[in-house]
């Protein structure tokens, strides 16, 4: 073989060795590359998984945490609405056992103030009556054991006179009782009612109220003023009338349920 021919031939194994090289390079390379790209991807999904379970978690906890607070409020508003609910049961019950009291002292009241403003009074004629009648209704009188030892020291017209000065103090000690004890049960209980019952209870109250203590100053001081605003005229004009229309609001508005017609009573 020549020299030409032999050199040819090295080089000719040098290179295909060198491509051979290469190649192989290339393919490891290339495997490298592959293992890496999956090794990073698996990476970036377990990382991927990791991120979207933690979100998961998150709202999971958040989900439940919400529920936990909308329970918890609806728990609270169904502990507040019962509370609202017994409050209001509570009042309405105490409602009812107070407007009694309050009705029978403003009854008490009210025909206690009719009976002292009065312009008719019946009298008794004490100087036509026997000893012993005469005693029979000392007797059975609310006066005072003072009033009726005076009483017994008048002869004649005079117990008459002083009979009936007597009866007038004792309609005012009367009406003056009477309108203690409605004070007293609208202080207590008013608290307890509708505000339309409430205002229209104060009203007759305040009205008997006004009567009783302008007629006891006039008759206590002996004053004769009359006012252009009478309150005792007044009241033997109107008293009874808004009486009664105070029963007929508190009867239809708590004893026969209308209060669409307790409403139209005026």
């Amino acid at each position: 073989m020549e020299l030409g021919e032999w050199a040819g031939s090295i080089g000719i194994s040098a290179l295909t060795a060198a491509g051979i090289m290469w190649t192989g390079a290339k393919v490891v390379a290339s495997k490298w590359l592959d293992s890496r790209f999956d090794s990073r991807l698996e990476a970036v999904k377990l990382e991927g998984q990791k991120q979207l379970e933690a979100v998961k978690l998150e709202g999971q906890s958040q989900l439940e945490a919400a529920r936990h607070e909308h329970t918890g409020y609806i728990e609270r508003m169904k502990f507040e609405r019962s509370n609202l609910l017994d409050r209001s049961a509570k009042l309405n019950q105490r409602e009812f056992e107070i407007i009694p009291a309050i009705w029978n002292a403003a009854t008490s009241a009210h025909y206690a103030v009719l009976r002292l403003i009065s312009r008719w009074q019946e009298g008794t004629n004490i100087h036509k009556m026997t000893e012993a009648h005469f005693e029979a209704l000392l007797k059975d009188s609310p006066m005072k054991e003072h009033e009726k030892d005076e009483l017994r020291g008048k002869t004649g017209y005079e117990r008459t006179t002083y009979y009936s000065e007597l009866q007038g103090w004792l309609r005012l000690r009367e009406a003056n009782e009477a309108v203690v004890r409605l004070n007293i049960a609208t202080e207590e209980g008013t608290i307890f009612l509708q505000p339309e019952t409430h205002d229209r209870i104060q009203a007759i109250t305040d009205s008997i109220r006004k009567t009783y203590q302008y007629f006891r100053n006039n008759m206590v001081f002996e004053l004769d003023e009359k006012l252009e605003d009478d309150p005792i005229d007044r009241y033997r004009e109107v008293g009874d009338d808004e009486y009664q229309a105070l029963a007929k609001y508190l009867r239809e508005r708590y004893w026969t349920g209308d209060d669409k017609t307790a409403e139209r009573s005026a």
